[in-house]
């Protein structure tokens, strides 16, 4: 019975993420994309990328985009200092630090490429995450995530494992 319910609160939560995304294109149909204000960077400012990135701001839905079949779509919920990464693997884990904000992830299946990130920066939409492996994935915030309920990382252990 546990199972299914872990396994129904991590489906829940990636059907909202999923539900949010869309085609990213403009009204009118043309695919058109608004372009983003540049900031300033973090070492024309002196600060530490992502440095200025608060937790409030980090809250909510992200995805990235597929950019080969071989790394797949990424699904990252945080709440509060709670966070999950859905993709090929399933981590649960923590937002940690504050200047810049860490992730600390535990996969299921012991995987370590996205064990630790560091948030790099936050500007609109867009959400840059550097990896302890060396990648760096962007996100994109997905519409109508900010309230997403909190739930406990430790008890999707095991999630996505034939048991």
């Amino acid at each position: 019975m546990r199972k299914g319910i872990q396994f129904a609160a991590a489906a829940a939560v990636a059907a909202v993420l999923l539900a949010g995304c869309s085609s990213g294109g403009d009204e009118n149909g043309s695919g058109a994309k608004g372009s983003a204000t540049p900031s300033p960077t973090a070492s024309s400012a002196g600060e530490t990328p992502g440095g200025d990135v608060s937790l409030a701001s980090l809250e909510g839905g992200w995805t990235t985009h597929a950019r080969a079949a071989d790394q797949g779509l990424l699904i990252l919920s945080v709440s509060k200092r709670e966070a999950v990464l859905i993709g090929k693997k399933s981590c649960g884990g923590k937002v940690t630090g504050d200047k810049p904000l860490k992730l600390a992830f535990k996969c299921a299946d012991g995987d370590t490429e996205h064990a630790e990130g560091t948030v790099r920066s936050l500007t609109g939409k867009k959400l840059t995450i550097a990896w302890g492996s060396g990648k760096e994935d962007v996100f994109t915030r997905t519409e109508g995530t900010t309230d997403l309920p909190s739930i406990d990382p430790s008890s999707l252990d095991g999630f996505g494992q034939e048991g």
